[in-house]
């Protein structure tokens, strides 16, 4: 699951954050596009619809999960989602969301319960349009602290869940408590490394720091964000803090350093998009002087649009 946190935007959308513990404000959600694959968990045909028992049941929508490595990403949805095709809908005439966590591999089997907090659990959506208003929703999202999940059963096929303890779902009308039938989509492919270009800028946090920038489009030392692109193309791209101790050779967390940018073309002319803040992956210093830095970034969150990520060896000259 994509953990990130800030805030993601869409032009002429009224936000309302909303949830427990860490809230994010938001217009969408993780963009991962979860593939059928042949190996791992599963892999049947058609999506399972399942209701859940909140008060009145909120969730009625098709429910998916793919295998990631040693965990099951699963996703709750009130919208047509299958294998492939997850992203949460944008602004629309009903109120759409999604509640997803992660699930250990080594704990799939009945009987197995797990605390959503230990499962990342992570709910997101949108409020239905403005009659009057078309083009604006209210969008938001939070971490779960509370509530559990219990495995019921296991096939090749699908999943049997329980949620049970869960706080109100956001802009539904009772809990995500509730039995759920998940249709297992199979190994989840590695996301494509997306960037392709760098360049190294003085720092505006710190005159002793240095900025890495990292995009999917040509950038330059005047514009090394792609700032100027504005809606005209979908740019994505990440920014990088290098403190003193971190512009050496060595590996480093992200975590604290590094954040994203995801924009593009929206709905009516308007530019869609957003950012945060990484909370995992590692940027290695391989070379560092006074023309170029050259780091590779690993075990990066995918961007909201695509199935990519930052992961990559880059080459920054260092603009004056």
């Amino acid at each position: 699951m994509n953990r990130v946190h800030g805030l993601l935007l869409t032009a002429a959308l009224s936000l309302t954050s909303f949830g427990c513990g860490r809230v994010v404000s938001t217009a969408g959600a993780d963009a991962t596009d979860d593939l059928r694959g042949d190996n791992g968990i599963g892999g049947s045909g058609t999506s399972s619809t399942s209701t859940g028992v909140g008060n009145p049941p909120p969730i009625q929508g098709n429910d998916i999960a793919v295998t990631n490595g040693d965990k099951l990403e699963v996703k709750l949805a009130n919208y047509l989602q299958t294998c492939g095709i997850d992203t949460p809908q944008g602004c629309g005439p009903t109120a759409v969301w999604q509640v997803s966590f992660d699930l250990p591999l080594a704990q799939l089997s009945a009987g197995s319960i797990v605390s959503l907090k230990d499962a990342g659990g992570f709910e997101t959506g949108s409020d239905a349009q403005d009659p009057a208003s078309p083009n604006v929703c209210g969008g938001g999202g939070g971490t779960y602290w509370d509530g559990t999940v219990e495995v019921l059963s296991v096939s090749a096929s699908q999943v049997s869940l329980r949620l049970a303890g869960t706080m109100p779902v956001l802009f539904g009308a009772g809990t995500a408590d509730g039995d759920y039938v998940v249709e297992l989509c199979g190994q989840k492919p590695p996301p494509a490394h997306g960037l392709t270009s760098a360049v190294a800028t003085k720092s505006s946090v710190s005159a002793q720091n240095l900025t890495l920038h990292a995009t999917n489009v040509a950038n330059t030392c005047a514009d090394p964000d792609n700032n100027l692109q504005g809606c005209s193309v979908q740019h994505s791209g990440v920014s990088i803090e290098l403190s003193p101790a971190m512009q050496a050779v060595g590996v480093y967390p992200l975590d604290s350093a590094a954040t994203f940018s995801d924009w593009g073309p929206g709905t009516g002319g308007e530019c869609g998009g957003g950012g945060g803040s990484y909370w995992g992956g590692t940027i290695e210093i391989v070379s560092i002087d006074a023309a170029s830095v050259v780091f590779t970034l690993a075990g990066t969150d995918p961007f909201f649009t695509g199935n990519a990520n930052a992961d990559g060896t880059y080459t920054a000259p260092r603009c004056n």
